[in-house]
């Protein structure tokens, strides 16, 4: 992997002799441009020799470059041990430092546990920031910045908070990743949330948590310490077990709305000098309320109809609406907050459910300012939205000058009819299908029973035509079996990406994985029916045979 502004080498020794008198900004950029991309089975493509040859030049850009890339423990020690600020945030952000197999049981094994600690108390924030954001950082890792265990347990509460902030930003938490991590992920996401139930409601710490929940892939509440029994074990007790869950989430997002508020905390900071409840309380409820938007119909019932308006803010901002009408009882029920926390929902710019996109832009020029909103108007917003979005996916956000015609409204008057007229057609198609069916078979039988009393004491004259049909049947099957394999395969494809959907308003597919699926399903189709015409013929041939002989 190179860049425009780094050199390319033919050879591992022209590059060692190169890079050992080149110019140190040349070096830095060449190992940058030259590390790779990362994955399950990575390894470094630099070799020791040439990292420890580069160390030997002793010049600081060149050590700062080999810090940021470097995956050998004791590189990584020597550095570390050189105490420059620099170097170490450098190794803080080296995305590969914990690559490799070896650094499976031991992921900072470069480092003293103390030493590390010492650098998150005394290091400055870029430090905090750098590692606690480095997607290096294992599950593990996480869970333990969440839970103040490990090497932040000896940190004071000022700085823990901060590496708190950063580490509800890492990737591996707000980056959708398809990769199985085998339950790892569970108590990271566990300890994530309990932050809500652990921590002060004061308004320093609401700040730290707001707008950060609603970017999480997970939700998983920590409910047990709130049930009035004894958690159900899910080994023994499995249908109890369920129904604490479905309970506790509901439990634990109700003592989360009623914990983070202003008449709740004890923060005489939690109210501005007009007494009104301060923002970052109002916003936190709001991004959890998001971020649970879709998880369920339970929960999406309980915050859509929340008496909190924050809350319901929430659902606005996250949650799915099935139809213009849910949006405009929406609106019409909360007016400027429905268009204040919608207007950045990415569901309602989207190409499906129809009809909705168009709905929703309806309600945005309808209402686009109101007396106390700031300028841009919500026109404005909805417009760069929709530009920004169709940029990123013009797959699921179209072009923001292009709608399609919105569904019309059913008629209620004739709804009775339209049923009517709907189940004689599915009962006619049905009838005609069976028909067919039996037809065909008695068809068949009528061939054999043709074919049988014309032979006639002389076999040999149909056993190849009779050979050949018996072919094609098997390839038919076959071919059946293909189509039935592939429409399963596709309906599958299907319910797993709405259940994705459901469980993360977030989750978008790929484009290149809808290529690929829609270039598969065209092969296939194209071999099927290339198949299907080639057996045609060749019964076709057999038949003719077969009759020719009788």
């Amino acid at each position: 992997m190179t860049d425009g502004s780094s050199p390319n080498f033919s050879s591992s020794l022209i590059a060692h002799e190169y890079l050992s008198h080149a110019a140190p900004e040349t070096v830095y950029a060449w190992l940058k441009a030259n590390a790779g991309e990362l994955d399950g089975m990575y390894m470094s493509p630099f070799s020791d020799e040439l990292l420890k040859a580069l160390l030997g030049r002793n010049d600081p850009i060149i050590n700062i470059g080999v810090a940021s890339v470097a995956t050998e423990k004791e590189i990584l020690r020597t550095l570390w041990k050189s105490g420059n600020q620099a170097v170490r945030n450098a190794i803080a952000g080296n995305p590969y430092r914990g690559a490799g197999f070896w650094h499976i049981l031991s992921p900072h094994d470069w480092a003293d546990a103390e030493e590390l600690t010492s650098a998150l108390q005394d290091g400055d924030t870029d430090f905090i920031k750098l590692w606690c954001t480095n997607p290096a950082l294992d599950f593990n890792g996480l869970k333990q910045t969440f839970a103040k265990e490990g090497i932040y347990e000896g940190i004071s509460d000022d700085r823990w908070l901060i590496t708190v902030y950063w580490a509800l930003q890492n990737p591996k938490l707000t980056v959708r990743d398809d990769r199985h991590h085998e339950g790892t992920d569970f108590p990271t996401y566990r300890a994530a949330w309990s932050l809500l139930l652990m921590l002060s409601n004061n308004r320093t710490n609401a700040y730290i948590l707001c707008e950060r929940f609603s970017k999480l892939n997970t939700f998983i509440a920590p409910y047990e310490s709130l049930l009035e029994e004894e958690a159900a074990n899910i080994l023994t007790d499995r249908e109890k077990w369920n129904q604490q869950q479905r309970e506790g989430n509901i439990l634990f997002l109700r003592h989360v709305f009623e914990r983070w508020t202003a008449s709740a905390s004890a923060d005489p900071n939690a109210r501005d000098k007009d007494g009104n409840e301060a923002h970052e309380f109002q916003t936190l409820r709001q991004d959890v309320a998001a971020a649970v938007a879709n998880r369920g119909g339970e929960i999406q019932n309980f915050i859509k109809d929340h008496s909190d308006v924050y809350v319901r803010r929430g659902y606005y901002r996250g949650g799915r609406f099935n139809n213009a009408a849910e949006l405009r009882t929406a609106f019409e029920k909360d007016g400027k907050d429905f268009l204040e926390a919608a207007i950045y929902n990415e569901n309602l710019y989207a190409s499906y459910p129809k009809g909705v996109r168009p709905a929703f832009r309806g309600l945005v020029e309808e209402n686009p300012r109101y007396e106390d909103y700031p300028v841009p108007s919500f026109t404005r917003i909805w417009d760069h939205q929709a530009t920004q979005l169709f940029k990123r996916d013009p797959v699921r956000h179209p072009d923001p000058n292009i709608f399609e015609e919105s569904p019309p409204e059913p008629d209620p008057s004739n709804s009775v009819g339209q049923q009517f007229v709907s189940k004689a057609r599915r009962v006619a198609r049905n009838t005609g299908r069976w028909a067919w069916r039996i037809a065909e078979n008695v068809f068949y039988a009528a061939v054999v029973w043709y074919v049988l009393s014309r032979l006639r004491g002389h076999p040999e004259n149909v056993i190849v035509p009779i050979l050949g049909l018996i072919y094609v049947a098997l390839r038919t099957g076959g071919v059946s079996l293909a189509q039935i394999t592939l429409q399963h395969a596709l309906a599958l494809d299907s319910i797993q990406q709405k259940l994705r959907t459901m469980s993360d308003a977030s989750y978008v597919r790929d484009r290149d994985e809808i290529q690929a699926i829609e270039q598969m399903k065209h092969r296939l189709t194209g071999d099927i029916g290339i198949e299907s015409i080639s057996l045609c013929a060749i019964g076709a041939i057999c038949v003719w045979f077969l009759f020719t002989a009788l």
